[in-house]
């Protein structure tokens, strides 16, 4: 057996991602009461008492195989036709880029809570097959605009995550680079940027609570009983 046969046998690692379900009041603002109305009635035609009603969901995110990417293309590229653009640029094409994120959650998102196909195969989260995932996504209410950026990103990170090549980028060349021209920050792939730019935000708190001396020297406060000088008016 060769060694490409020997590592084809294993299992690709999933990661697993809460996101939230629609119509759930946020915690950070108060609700609004077309969301609590909603809310309830999603309650109601569930037929499960409130407290048992979720507010979340999981969905395990998985690296693709090549084959499987390119499925992906091939489906954001039909999507894009099938919404009127027939040569979409794809590095600027919303409809193109929209049709991607859905595919790549498609493909690239599974039920981590399930046992695996009987042929060692992840089961996917949107539906039976790729296509039926694709479709079950678009009309899903869940899977809003926001929640296919949120799950894509999770995605990106997560193959900068499980690549050995992301592991062992050099951050601080990627910050001195960036810092010299900011569009060779748009050359990195997202994933790469998403770590880089954890990775300056831990650097950043890092920094506080440290002191630094003041540039200027201090200025005497003045007193509580000083007046300022009226001005004359004619």
């Amino acid at each position: 057996m060769g060694r490409l046969d020997d590592i084809l046998q294993g299992t690709r690692a999933i990661k697993r991602v809460r996101f939230p379900l629609v119509n759930v009041p946020c915690e950070l603002t108060e609700p609004a009461p077309e969301l609590i109305e909603a809310r309830a009635h999603d309650i109601a035609a569930a037929h499960r008492p409130a407290e048992t009603y979720p507010t979340h969901d999981t969905i395990g995110l998985r690296v693709l195989l090549p084959g499987e990417y390119a499925t992906v293309l091939e489906r954001a590229l039909a999507f894009a036709r099938e919404h009127g653009d027939e040569n979409p640029n794809v590095d600027e094409s919303p409809i193109y880029n929209l049709g991607k994120q859905i595919a790549t959650i498609a493909m690239g998102g599974v039920d981590p809570d399930c046992p695996r196909n009987p042929d060692g195969s992840d089961r996917l989260y949107g539906g039976a097959s790729f296509e039926a995932a694709f479709q079950a996504i678009q009309k899903s209410p869940h899977f809003t605009r926001d929640t296919l950026a949120f799950l894509s990103q999770h995605w990106e990170t997560w193959c900068e995550h499980v690549n050995p090549q992301a592991s062992n980028a050099d951050y601080q060349m990627i910050v001195e680079e960036g810092a010299k021209n900011a569009d060779f920050l748009g050359l990195l792939r997202p994933g790469v940027l998403l770590i880089c730019m954890h990775t300056m935000a831990a650097e950043l708190l890092s920094l506080r609570g440290r002191s630094l001396p003041s540039s200027s020297p201090s200025k005497p406060n003045s007193t509580s009983g000083s007046k300022k000088p009226k001005t004359s008016r004619r």
